[in-house]
């Protein structure tokens, strides 16, 4: 069991236009839900430790080598006990924290 770390560019960060609360502009917006689309469509289950915030660093995990979720995320609550782990949940379209 492995885990694999990737770094995609994500939407920059900016000052949130009034008629876009959150969001510089609606391309923005647009690169949001592009990326987010991209994270349920990936057949690993992507993970974050500890603070790191995936929208700002574009920067995930990936656990490799355990095709079934259940024990994926089994596997995760063994390996980083004690440690803030949330990963990519496809229902909520967010990262959940796995506690």
């Amino acid at each position: 069991m492995t885990t694999s770390t990737r770094s995609d560019s994500s939407p920059s960060g900016g000052t949130p236009a009034p008629s876009s609360p959150g969001y510089a502009d609606d391309d923005q917006l647009v690169d949001r839900l592009v990326e987010v689309a991209r994270l349920n469509r990936s057949r690993r289950l992507l993970f974050l430790l500890d603070e790191v915030n995936y929208w700002t660093g574009g920067e995930a995990r990936a656990v490799v080598g355990i095709p079934d979720r259940g024990d994926a995320l089994n596997y995760l609550r063994r390996e980083y006990a004690g440690r803030r782990v949330r990963y990519w949940n496809r229902n909520a379209s967010d990262w959940v924290s796995l506690d």
